[in-house]
């Protein structure tokens, strides 16, 4: 162990390890495993020396070999765990090189979607060991520029920053192209390969402009799949979560959970089988919990919407000048879309609780009833505004939390 401890800081090392790992015989998965982490230390070293010709050396060798690999199609394909590795490197390497001499990153690893350049060019997506990586490779991107659950230092933030403007810029659009590409292509063909890319998506969407996913393609296949087989539903739905999800202004989120008709899918899907099958064997406790976390995402950010802006609320009905007119219609909409999650919440909730001994909670109730009480005791809000949801403040409800 201490050997290899001394191999892995070698400043050297990478030169043995690159040509051992993409010589052909392969030698054994754990030889191949750590010559692929000795090469990913290599180019972390170097994330600063953007001059240094060994990264263009790593980069071409790799990428060569990855052709043959997951292009040609030539040989038994990586393993799980290699690739994965593999896919590390080649982030390692786009963090290093993406905005100075790899601009070129998306487009090479777009290559191996395609059977040919010319299917490439048509925006058919037949090769699926190429797909398959491909989808991991940007999986691993977002991962290392974007994942807000792994810690960066200052410096690291400010470089995944730059990153993500450039790609913002330059490649995105192509990107989600593909992904819609890969849908239409897979689609009820390999249900692995709609999962991995539904979840690529879900991911990416945090920090891309929404309005690229936000179209009617791609939202009719995502509507399609959530009516469709169970694996692929709950990544349709968990996608159509994260879209939901992604953080914007009060009044835009409004208009997405409009546009997106996310209560007429909510309705089909708790009215659905599966879901009123309560007591039976054929109740689809996943599809529940997926559907809940869904709704009260929604409502979580319904309310903070009309939490931002309750301050405006007194004045509603004192000042008639448009900008008080806008916010009243706003919270008259807001209020409209918490009653409606706030009942299909309570049906699954209850539903849940009913055949499995409540399987999940609903966080956002409690924040909910404090914020309509408060409400009614301000007396801030005339009739036609209370949000009718006496289950909020149901004793026996609340002392569930």
């Amino acid at each position: 162990m201490t050997f290899l401890q001394q191999v892995k800081q070698s400043p050297d090392a990478w030169q043995v390890c690159l040509p051992l790992f993409v010589r052909d015989p392969k030698p054994t998965e754990i030889v191949r495993h750590f010559c692929l982490e000795v090469l990913n230390i290599a180019v972390r070293r170097r994330f600063h020396q953007t001059d240094d010709q060994s990264l263009n050396y790593i980069r071409d060798t790799l990428m060569d070999y990855v052709r043959r690999s997951y292009f040609t199609g030539s040989g038994a394909p990586d393993p799980p765990g290699i690739q994965n590795k593999l896919t590390q490197a080649l982030t390692s390497l786009f963090v290093a090189m993406y905005t100075t001499t790899w601009g070129s990153f998306f487009d090479d690893m777009l290559t191996l979607t395609s059977s040919s350049s010319e299917a490439n060019a048509q925006g058919s997506r037949d090769n699926y060991l190429g797909v398959v990586f491909f989808l991991r490779v940007v999986a691993s991107v977002h991962e290392e520029v974007a994942d807000v659950l792994v810690p960066h230092t200052m410096e690291e933030a400010q470089r995944n920053t730059q990153i993500k403007d450039v790609a913002r810029e330059r490649d995105v659009g192509k990107l989600v192209a593909a992904w819609q590409e890969i849908l239409a292509q897979w689609n009820g063909s390999d249900k692995d390969v709609i999962e991995m890319c539904l979840k690529v998506i879900g991911r990416w969407v945090s920090w891309i402009d929404i309005s690229l996913v936000v179209n009617e393609v791609l939202l009719g296949m995502l509507y399609n799949f959530i009516l469709g087989e169970s694996r692929v539903r709950d990544a349709a739905i968990e996608t159509l979560a994260d879209i939901v999800g992604k953080r914007m202004k009060g009044a835009d989120k409004l208009e997405l959970i409009v546009f997106l008709k996310l209560g007429e899918i909510v309705e089909a899907l708790v009215n659905s089988h599966a879901l009123q099958a309560h007591g039976q064997p054929t109740y689809d406790f996943e599809l529940a919990e997926s559907v809940g976390k869904l709704v009260n995402n929604v409502a979580t950010d319904i309310l903070r919407i009309l939490n931002d802006v309750s301050c405006f609320i007194a004045p509603l009905f004192i000042d008639p000048s448009p900008k008080y007119c806008h916010r009243s219609l706003l919270i008259y909409k807001l209020n409209n879309e918490l009653k409606n999650f706030s009942n299909l919440s309570f049906r699954s909730f209850f539903a849940s609780l009913a055949t499995n001994g409540m399987t999940f909670r609903m966080p956002f109730i409690p924040p909910c009833s404090t914020f309509l009480v408060c409400l009614e005791r301000r007396n801030v809000l005339p009739e036609p505004f209370h949000t009718p949801i006496i289950l909020c403040y149901h004793p026996y409800l609340m002392r569930l939390y």
